[in-house]
């Protein structure tokens, strides 16, 4: 589990270097503009800087590291905020053929639409397979809520 928990810890790090765009260590409402768009998803720019606002604690207008971690840290928020934050990312990464759960192939379309597999070769769908399997507890070959929470609370902590 210690393992898996790293990858995960490892797995927020590079989406928050490759949210960060012009690698300035913060993220701004139009980098996160250009993320959201790269995966399909419009949102409008007041909602965006509606979004950076709440999650900037320090007042600089953009989120560093810290904040972003601190989106799925329910010790930072509510529990049931952090419930449906997680649930809206894990139905992401779900996908079109999840089930209820994220495949090697969910989670691989995902990093691939995060830019996260072609960069060294980062995270090929084996990787991919690999990672569910550690993550996977009851065996089932998917990674269900539950155990997507499980290890994603860990992660922050």
């Amino acid at each position: 589990a210690e393992a898996s928990e790293c990858m995960v810890r490892e797995d927020l790090f590079a989406i928050f270097r490759h949210l960060d765009a012009i690698g300035d260590r913060k993220i701004s409402w139009v980098e996160l503009k250009t993320a959201l768009n790269s995966v399909g998803e419009d949102a409008g720019d007041d909602e965006l800087r509606e979004i950076v606002k709440q999650l900037d604690s320090d007042g600089d207008g953009c989120i560093d590291l810290e904040e972003f971690i601190r989106l799925i840290n329910t010790e930072e928020r509510g529990a049931e905020e952090a419930e449906k934050e997680l649930a809206a990312a894990f139905r992401m990464f779900e996908g079109r053929e999840g089930g209820g759960g994220i495949t090697p192939v969910g989670l691989h379309r995902m990093m691939c639409r995060l830019g996260l597999v072609d960069v060294d070769n980062y995270l090929t769908l084996d990787h991919c397979t690999f990672i569910i399997s550690q993550v996977d507890q009851d065996g089932d070959g998917v990674v269900n809520f539950e155990e997507f929470k499980r290890v994603m609370m860990a992660a922050v902590h």
